[in-house]
């Protein structure tokens, strides 16, 4: 589906497993869905490729077809939400 490099798709898959790693230890997202945490996390990663790595369009469409599999809103405030989150222990993980 993504038209980016080995390299590029190795990112965005090591970005999005260490969120959900990081997501263990917090309780507030211990009551939801995994598929929420982890569309969080790779919504997150998405978002943190490099901009020439993967065109805008492209990035939308892999989006688009996340929450179709899923059959999450991408834009719901819970996913908002749990993305701040995770962002935030990120942040506070990385220093």
């Amino acid at each position: 589906l993504l038209s980016t490099s080995c390299q590029d798709k190795a990112l965005l898959y090591e970005h999005s497993h260490f969120q959900t790693e990081l997501s263990i230890g917090d309780y507030t997202l211990m009551s939801l869905r995994r598929s929420v945490i982890a569309v969080a996390a790779i919504l997150n990663s998405l978002e943190n490729l490099p901009k020439d790595s993967l065109p805008l369009n492209e990035r939308i469409r892999y989006a688009e077809v996340i929450s179709m599999a899923t059959g999450l809103d991408i834009f719901s405030p819970v996913i908002n939400s749990v993305r701040i989150r995770l962002l935030d222990s990120y942040s506070r993980s990385s220093g």
